[in-house]
């Protein structure tokens, strides 16, 4: 058994959101979580956050 751990941080590097998923769950599902919150203009994410079907523009 193992854990993801999806975190959001600021331009700091202090956390503004965390979510838990199981370790074989789809590193989208934490990013469809956490992201719909980030007040942002740009993001910074790890390859495996970006998908066609993730448009973080709407």
């Amino acid at each position: 058994m193992s854990t993801k751990i999806h975190a959001t941080v600021d331009a700091q590097g202090n956390p503004t959101g965390v979510y838990l998923t199981p370790g074989q769950a789809h590193d989208l599902e934490g990013a469809d979580v956490l992201l719909p919150d980030v007040k942002a203009d740009t993001v910074i994410a790890d390859k495996a956050q970006w998908e066609r079907s993730c448009d973080l523009r709407q």
